[in-house]
């Protein structure tokens, strides 16, 4: 029985040191392949046809801040939480009505793994427009080493009151782009661009409209590691039923 649990606790003890290992040696690192720029930009003509552009060049991880946009009636701001987990942008504003007003949230970020990674990518944008004008939702993530685009969406609609998008649908009807998958595995060593982009534009005049919406880029643990941990703790268990039973 001894020499039974020893095993379980060797075993245990093995798994655990290699996933811990693996945790540690994934690394996600800023700015490999470009400069990231977190950019937000307001638009009210009622002041100026040239707009308000706000910008943050993040330099590692992990980072969180908070930036606005402001001209007259209209503001975009974006928070960001970027860190070794994932990526997260929660995104607000809102413009005037007069034509050629607008607020975008639209950062884009360079990064690297240094281990196979799989993502995720997730996000939403809701409109509150009464005189339905323009609005869109889109990402892009591309691989830069390999010219791939792993993931494509954009969304727009014209004329439609109150819109919400979901990332990776088709409910523009104006124009829908979609291609690639929001889940898949970031490779080694490569470098990717990731584009979100949201907005909100009067193409002609009417009532002030806002937006809210959240993005996230999750890094997801390996399938293989959460198996290893799970093994890990059956083998604990099977440590805990033997003795329990070895002390009656």
């Amino acid at each position: 029985m001894r020499i039974v649990n020893l095993i379980a606790f060797v075993v245990t003890s093995f798994i655990g040191h290699f996933v811990l290992s693996q945790i540690a040696n994934a690394t996600v690192s800023l700015n490999d392949g470009g400069v990231t720029d977190l950019q937000v930009t307001a638009r009210d003509t009622n002041i100026s046809f040239v707009g308000v552009v706000e910008h943050l060049f993040p330099a590692s991880l992990p980072y969180n801040a908070t930036h606005t946009a402001i001209q007259g009636i209209t503001n975009s701001q974006a928070e960001y939480d970027l860190n070794q987990d994932g990526f997260q942008i929660v995104s607000s504003g809102s413009r005037a009505g007069l034509l050629d007003s607008g607020a975008n949230v639209q950062p884009t970020i360079f990064f690297s793994v240094s281990v196979d990674t799989p993502y995720a990518l997730t996000g939403s944008l809701s409109t509150v427009d009464p005189s339905a004008k323009y609005a869109s939702l889109g990402t892009t993530l591309n691989d830069i080493d390999t010219l791939a685009v792993l993931f494509h969406s954009v969304q727009e609609s014209f004329g439609v009151m109150d819109k919400v998008f979901v990332l990776g649908g088709t409910t523009g009807n104006y124009n829908n782009e979609l291609s690639g998958s929001p889940t898949g595995m970031l490779a080694a060593g490569h470098r990717y661009r990731l584009f979100y982009g949201t907005s909100i534009y009067a193409a002609n005049s009417g009532s002030p409209a806002s937006f809210t919406g959240m993005f996230q880029l999750a890094f997801v643990p390996e399938p293989s590691s959460v198996a290893l941990l799970g093994m890990g703790g059956l083998a604990l268990l099977g440590c805990a039923i033997r003795r329990r039973r070895h002390s009656r």
